[in-house]
């Protein structure tokens, strides 16, 4: 599933997307989600997450493909999320957003439907 599609889930469900990860990092779960009105719909912000994963990245010296190795990705998929169109996958995108061990919620907003 999409992360896109899986935050209209969540919302409706009540929880964050840490609630499903086994073992989440200290302060990234319980964590919830911006709320959202009939006229809003829970967007990734990717472009964000990009941001704080290159800064973070940089920060370390190190290159996309170590920076690839924790969450276990390619370059590409964490490079890629600068410019992707759509959405990547729920699994893939709470990976990467473990990453720099911050929560989900604040990689999402609330979008005009």
């Amino acid at each position: 599933m999409s992360c896109q599609h899986a935050l209209f889930l969540l919302r409706w469900l009540g929880v964050p997307p840490e609630t499903f990860i086994t073992s989440p990092w200290p302060k990234t779960a319980g964590v919830p989600l911006s709320p959202a009105d009939e006229a809003h719909r829970l967007r990734r912000n990717l472009r964000k997450l990009y941001a704080v994963l290159n800064a973070a990245r940089a920060a370390r010296g190190a290159t996309w493909p170590q920076a690839a190795a924790h969450p276990h990705c390619t370059p590409h998929q964490l490079s890629g999320l600068r410019t992707v169109k759509f959405s990547i996958d729920m699994r893939l995108a709470m990976r990467i957003t473990q990453s720099p061990h911050r929560p989900a919620a604040d990689f999402a907003y609330a979008a005009e439907w």
